[in-house]
């Protein structure tokens, strides 16, 4: 509602509307502009400036001045007046007869406060008995009435004096600018701004201006919430030292956004530490304006401790409502599983008490829970187990320890004893008391008989093993002297290696070397012969003819016992024919050689192989038999080839085959086995040895001699 018409007289006397100046009358200044004052209401207003001297204007004068006068100011859209020195003859322009609907003659003297609001008719005329008074300008607002609609507008009447150049009054000027929407405007924004402050002071939540990182501003819930007695003890305080130390990087943060982005920030749950040392949880947000012109926020922190308290405890109820629900689910889930396993299944009080059975466990003892409740169930135990389960059973009740134990159990159809393993845990709360037992029992009794056989068998299979640990030891063993046997084969191999290279250093230096040397001092002889102009005599060439032929020899000799060129050249066939003819040349033994078949397909390795372990055999026979008569015998199968080699001597002793220290028997082996073959030594029916040779047929070399 607006409020009455008020008297608002200027601080300051204004001078003379009008000056005279070289006989010159001054022109009434234009107040037209829209209907406004330039000087605003109720500020203070300087001095009307005298009118600069200008060349005489053809209208100037007195009544030409004056009809100057009136004519502007009916062409102005606003209401003016004058009246005389004393206030008392009073004249109006068109516009007020046109908006109040009052002839100038029914507005002399004091008729013309009849167009005004009843409520500011007096303080109007009060008003101007003030000016006239006073002499100085005033202003006020009242209500005039507009003819067209019969409703009263607010104006801001302006009442001037005109003074000579002594100072004297003598006129006054007044004009009534229509405010009416502006009066509203302030008075609706005077209602809003009393609504604020009333909703701001009767806010439970603090609400403050955060300006410089201080209190500036604040209402009576700011005091109340951050623990001072009043307002004015917090004006002037830094605002961060009121939150909790470790939300002060958050906060900082955050003014960095309040201030620098001009960013509204969203609500934070932070601690709140009171000047009175309490400690509470609130909420704040915060937006940001320009207060006198410097960054500011308009901060709302609200006291969340009660509403966190609520949430703890709604929070807590619905957490027990659903341990509740999760508890009655979760025995009906137990109950569902129990009825589900093919195991038996039973609880028991913290006492040890027996409270539930499942149905396998009624249906194993043919029996009602009644029967079983309890300790009842400790009667179907084998009396041999008996006083051991229960001992257990009570021990675990005392000390809450996991029960494990296997008894026999009285199977109520066949009334046969089984074998069960029954388990119990306990079930503890939250403050680890123990509230119930959960049992099983398993029936174990195959499995037991299962164990016996398998312990039967683990016996018969570590006395297996025992066995074949020991054939394992022995087989190692036997590896271990082969292995041996190996190294001194190998040494044996190169010490007759050495002595063989000896006896064929030995031949050459003896026998080709003699021969050499003595053909060398003939060509010498004969070089001196021929150089004396004598000549040569053919009995000395013969001579010298011989010695040639014999280092000739000699060298055949010792390339063939090092390695048979027939070998090489005509095959295995003709080479053992050929060492059989040796050994009868050199040792004088009846030696015959029998090809049963034709000659294998082996390769080159393989026939040399074969030919030594022959050799070899028939150099033994040479050397240690005494045998007057060898027979060879040679027969090929599609998967191999076997040679025999018979003699009628002495006999090879069966310590002698397994000697290690027999050499030339093992290498024989070992040649033979290199390519799969194996080598007998067994005794001839009539006295004497057989040397049995077998060694698999290669098909991969081609050209092998025949």
């Amino acid at each position: 509602m607006l409020s009455r018409a008020k008297i608002q007289p200027r601080s300051r006397a204004a001078g003379p509307l009008t000056r005279r100046r070289r006989g010159r009358a001054a022109k009434p200044a234009d107040r037209s502009n829209g209907g406004t004052s330039p000087r605003g209401t109720g500020s203070e207003q300087r001095p009307s400036p005298p009118l600069p001297s200008r060349r005489r204007h053809p209208l100037s004068g007195r009544s030409n001045t004056a009809g100057l006068q009136k004519c502007l100011a009916d062409s102005l859209r606003q209401i003016v007046w004058t009246a005389s020195s004393d206030g008392k003859s009073l004249s109006w322009n068109r516009y007020w007869t046109e908006y109040t609907g009052l002839s100038g003659a029914l507005s002399r003297g004091n008729a013309w406060q009849r167009a005004l609001h009843p409520e500011d008719a007096k303080q109007a005329g009060i008003w101007w008995r003030q000016a006239v008074c006073g002499g100085a300008e005033a202003d006020v607002r009242i209500r005039i009435r507009r003819t067209s609609d019969g409703a009263y507008r607010w104006h801001l009447c302006r009442a001037m004096p005109v003074r000579n150049e002594a100072g004297e009054v003598v006129a006054w000027m007044g004009t009534a600018i229509d405010m009416h929407d502006q009066a509203e405007t302030e008075e609706r924004l005077k209602s809003s701004e009393s609504w604020y402050r009333d909703v701001v002071e009767m806010s439970q939540d603090a609400i403050y201006v955060w300006s410089e990182g201080k209190f500036v501003f604040g209402n009576q819930a700011t005091a109340r919430i951050f623990g001072a007695s009043s307002l004015e003890e917090l004006i002037g305080k830094t605002v961060l030292q009121f939150f909790d130390p470790a939300d002060h990087e958050i906060i900082r943060a955050r003014a960095k956004i309040l201030f620098e982005q001009r960013r509204p920030l969203p609500p934070l749950e932070t601690r709140l530490m009171r000047l009175d040392g309490r400690i509470i949880d609130v909420e704040s947000v915060a937006t940001p304006f320009l207060y006198r012109g410097k960054p500011s926020a308009h901060v709302i922190i609200r006291d969340i401790t009660e509403r966190k308290i609520l949430f703890e405890q709604e929070a807590r109820l619905e957490q027990e409502r659903l341990a509740g629900q999760r508890s009655a689910e979760a025995a009906e889930h137990f109950r569902m599983l129990a009825e589900a396993v093919p195991n038996m299944v039973w609880t028991a009080r913290p006492d040890g008490y027996t409270d539930y059975t499942n149905r396998r466990a009624l249906e194993f003892f043919d029996a009602t829970f009644s029967e079983l409740e309890g300790w009842r169930w400790t009667q179907r135990i084998h009396p041999d187990d008996r006083p051991e389960c229960l001992r257990r059973w009570k021990e675990s009740v005392a000390t809450g320890k996991d029960y494990e134990m296997e008894y026999r159990l009285r199977r109520a159809r066949s009334a046969d004893y089984r074998w069960h393993l029954a388990r119990a845990l306990p079930v503890r709360d939250s403050a680890a008391r123990i509230v119930r037992w959960v049992g099983t029992c398993t029936d174990i009794h195959d499995q037991k008989s299962a164990e016996a056989v398998l312990q039967q068998s683990h016996a018969q299979l570590e006395a297996a093993v025992r066995d074949r640990t020991r054939d394992l030891l022995e087989a190692i063993a036997a590896l271990r002297q082969s292995e041996e046997k190996l190294r001194q084969l190998s040494a044996h191999l190169e010490s007759a290696r050495e002595n063989e290279r000896a006896v064929v250093a030995r031949e050459i230096h003896d026998e080709l070397g003699a021969a050499l040397t003595a053909v060398k001092m003939d060509l010498h002889w004969y070089a001196k012969t021929l150089a004396g102009g004598s000549c040569l005599t053919p009995d000395k060439l013969k001579l010298t003819y011989s010695l040639v032929d014999s280092a000739l020899e000699t060298v055949r000799r010792i390339a063939t016992q090092l390695r048979p060129s027939i070998l090489d050249h005509l095959g295995l066939w003709p080479a053992l024919e050929w060492q059989v003819q040796e050994l009868e040349r050199r040792y004088g033994i009846d030696c015959r050689i029998a090809f049963k078949s034709q000659p294998p397909d082996l390769d080159k390795e393989r026939q040399t192989a074969l030919f030594r372990i022959v050799q070899e055999a028939l150099t033994n026979v040479a050397r240690h038999a005494g045998a007057t008569r060898v027979g060879v015998c040679v027969r090929t199968a599609p998967a191999e080839v076997a040679v025999e080699v018979r003699d009628n001597g002495i006999g090879l002793p069966a310590a002698k085959i397994t000697d290690p220290t027999s050499y030339g028997i093992l290498g024989m082996r070992e040649r033979a086995a290199t390519f799969g073959g194996t080598v007998q030594f067994l005794p001839a029916a009539r006295g004497g040895t057989r040397v049995r040779v077998r060694f698999p047929i290669a098909r991969a070399t081609a050209g092998s001699g025949a």
